[in-house]
């Protein structure tokens, strides 16, 4: 990516990214215009849709255009939280930028993610968290129906053949070194053009050499917490066996100990509304 600094904002853009920004910079003959960083940033916080697809205090998300195939997020500010990770890594982003370099990483790992076009960020000595703006430019992934969805509307064989998908790519991912965070099947979207399911909203993620093993704990207990009652026990713990036997682990006991500690998160996240998960996940 291309990286800049101007005027206390920065963006970074693919080299194509231009003809996917055209209807945020037109020029008098309909070709894209240059934009700056601050150009950019303060176009894309002016846009005003008639309609979100999900909108929260310090986060909106928006198509653009509308019937078009971008889809627009924007940040005021960022969890201190993350900010602080980061920090003692060496590198702070903000959330626009760091969404946009996860799409990109995790591409590059070969998953299924929207492709990111562009992002920016407005960068504020004084202000590492508070109100500094951030957002991103992406691909909209068509599709119809979430993997929850799927599951809701699915017989049992059906259900078997999610599970068989899913074991294996969540496998991977984390034996990749990436942890989601908020990996709900509302986050997996089944694309019109592929079969493999597409992983959204993947801005709080995280990867490391070696994850905490809580961490893929969590993972596990937010993908079986957001299944639809129709999943029974039974196939609940049968994907669980194949996620671990795709990690490599095998066993009766470990199966019982991994089920405990995700049964227990799994509570845990039931005793409580997540904030960050996105129902409409489109």
């Amino acid at each position: 990516m291309e990286s800049l600094f101007r005027d206390g904002a920065r963006a970074g853009c693919a080299a194509e990214a231009a003809r996917f920004l055209a209807p945020l910079a037109p020029s008098s003959d309909g070709a894209p215009a240059a934009l700056s960083a601050r150009a950019l940033l303060e176009r894309v916080f002016a846009l005003a849709p008639r309609a979100w697809m999900r909108r929260m205090p310090g986060r909106e998300t928006f198509r653009w255009p509308e019937d078009g195939g971008l889809v627009v997020k924007r940040f005021r500010g960022g969890e201190r939280r993350d900010w602080w990770y980061e920090r003692l890594r060496g590198a702070v982003r903000s959330p626009g930028r760091r969404e946009c370099e996860n799409l990109r990483d995790l591409a590059a790992d070969g998953f299924r993610v929207p492709r990111c076009y562009a992002w920016f960020e407005e960068r504020r000595a004084l202000l590492p968290v508070g109100a500094a703006r951030s957002g991103l430019v992406m691909e909209r992934v068509p599709h119809r129906r979430t993997v929850r969805d799927a599951l809701a509307e699915a017989g049992a064989e059906e259900r078997a053949e999610w599970s068989a998908r899913l074991a294996p790519l969540v496998a991977r991912l984390h034996a990749a070194g990436w942890y989601h965070r908020d990996l709900y099947l509302q986050h997996f979207i089944v694309s019109d053009a592929v079969e493999e399911p597409v992983l959204l909203d993947v801005g709080r993620a995280r990867r490391e050499r070696a994850p905490r093993r809580r961490w893929l704990v969590k993972d596990l207990a937010a993908l079986l917490h957001s299944a639809p009652p129709s999943v029974t026990r039974a196939e609940r713990l049968r994907f669980l066996r194949g996620y671990l036997r795709e990690r490599g682990v095998d066993g009766t006991r470990a199966l019982r100990a991994w089920a405990r500690d995700v049964a227990q998160k799994e509570r845990r996240l039931a005793a409580h509304a997540p904030r960050h998960v996105d129902p409409a996940a489109s």
